[in-house]
């Protein structure tokens, strides 16, 4: 009994895998090539000189050959060509937010704040409300906190600042008034409705302030050193899953900042 296996690559297509191998691709090509020249010797050097058309064909063939067979960092040189075709002619994507020109010590990229010597993580705190909870409630939350304090992996700053409300901070309360609704009551749908369209459109028109908490970790290192960069932000990940977990415990959320907020947070502190 034998056995076959077959190798394919899940990046192309069967049809190009099966049929269209690479073998096959640089054998149509070399004889593509040899058409086309004799096209342009048909339609300009009539009649065709065979010596001449052999001649310049004895230049091209071995010139495709080495193209084609020519590896930059074990890749081939006709398969980084065409990438790079693409690549100029599309629209780029930046895996940073991009700042302006005023802001040169520091840049955004994947949700940190890289500086020459540190880099930084910034994650919203969003803190419970204890106005309704009896004295043994309250204490068993105090006790929580200075546990989870205690339990820091690192020097956490936290930052409270005024800022302009928007639409997005009252997604948790909405989501709080619409889970309060009985099922297949359209009615109390439809107020509830009006009420949030009503609610979010005074937000937006009266520019209302609210107090926003943040936690930043911050750690020391080179940035110009790739190995050392790439572990620092991994660390910071990880100590931003630590304390998140630590908080649930304590009704306490957090949210890390995007690439966009993290953005629109330090104009706002630089402002």
């Amino acid at each position: 009994m034998s056995v076959r296996i077959y190798k394919d690559n899940l990046r192309q297509s069967v049809f190009r895998t099966l049929i269209f191998t690479d073998i096959v691709v640089f054998v149509l090509t070399g004889v593509l090539l040899a058409g086309l020249t004799f096209l342009v010797f048909n339609t300009f050097f009539r009649p065709i000189n065979w010596m001449y058309y052999l001649f310049v064909l004895g230049m091209i063939e071995p010139t495709f050959v080495i193209i084609a067979t020519l590896k930059i960092d074990n890749q081939a040189i006709y398969k980084i060509l065409s990438r790079a075709i693409f690549y100029s002619l599309n629209p780029k994507e930046y895996r940073g937010k991009q700042l302006g020109g005023y802001y040169n010590d520091f840049t955004i990229q994947d949700d940190v704040i890289i500086r020459k010597r540190s880099i930084c993580k910034v994650f919203r705190i969003n803190p419970y409300d204890i106005s309704a909870l009896n004295g043994s409630d309250r204490e068993s939350f105090f006790a929580s906190v200075k546990q989870t304090l205690h339990m820091l992996p690192a020097k956490l700053q936290i930052i409270v600042r005024k800022e302009v409300a928007t639409a997005a901070d009252f997604t948790d309360h909405l989501l709080y008034v619409y889970s309060t609704l009985p099922k297949k009551n359209k009615i109390k749908e439809a107020m509830v409705n009006n009420y949030q369209n009503e609610y979010l459109a005074f937000v937006e028109q009266e520019k209302l302030l609210t107090v926003k908490q943040y936690g930043v970790f911050a750690l020391p290192v080179d940035t110009s050193n790739h190995d050392l960069k790439v572990k620092t932000i991994g660390k910071l990940e990880d100590m931003y899953k630590r304390i998140a977990s630590s908080l649930e415990s304590c009704h306490v959320t957090t949210k890390r900042l995007t690439n966009e907020e993290l953005a629109q947070y330090m104009k706002g502190v630089l402002r």
